[in-house]
């Protein structure tokens, strides 16, 4: 959904790296097709993601000048001839799976660079995932494969982390319910 969201909000068509919702769906399925029963007793998932910095309107733009409504429509405010910036900018941070229920005790998660999208390529150190069963964070940068076992059913939150160029990390989670069937055993 937030793809989608990132989507409509563009002001041009032909933005680089920004798929027609349809397309980015399909290489999703068919990246997700070549690991499905790849290896046994193992839920392999390709996520994908997005870490974008976009300018909205602010909020208090219209009460303090910094756009103008004629003939209903908003224009641009000048004043004594200085264009008033009306914008704001923020960065969306999003990484998911494309389930929330998988029911083997091995998962493996991918993030391939045809699913990640981003205008900030070069401010971006780390991309990791914690599976939220104690094994701390592994690394899914370029392409990586990240894996770990569940010992027990239950519901874990997945947490995405993004570190960039500052040091400073971001944020997303994810529940995921696992439900490992009784006699299955990692060896």
């Amino acid at each position: 959904m937030v793809y989608y969201v990132l989507i409509s909000a563009r002001t041009a068509l032909g933005v680089p790296g920004l798929e027609p919702p349809l397309q980015e769906e399909a290489e999703w399925q068919s990246l997700q097709s070549q690991k499905n029963n790849k290896i046994p007793n193992t839920a392999s998932m390709v996520l994908s993601g997005l870490y974008y910095n976009y300018s909205q309107i602010r909020s208090d733009a219209l009460s303090n000048n910094k756009i103008k409504v004629i003939n209903g429509t908003y224009d641009d405010s000048y004043i004594n001839g200085i264009w008033q910036n009306p914008y704001e900018t923020k960065l969306a941070f999003a990484i998911t799976a494309p389930i929330q229920e998988v029911n083997q005790p091995n998962v493996s998660v991918s993030l391939p660079p045809t699913l990640w999208h981003t205008n900030q390529e070069s401010s971006i150190n780390t991309i990791q995932i914690d599976f939220g069963n104690g094994t701390g964070y592994k690394n899914l940068n370029n392409n990586a494969v990240a894996t770990t076992f569940y010992n027990a059913a239950g519901v874990y939150t997945w947490t995405y982390r993004l570190q960039i160029s500052s040091g400073q990390y971001k944020y997303c989670r994810q529940k995921i319910k696992v439900t490992v069937p009784p006699a299955t055993k990692n060896y």
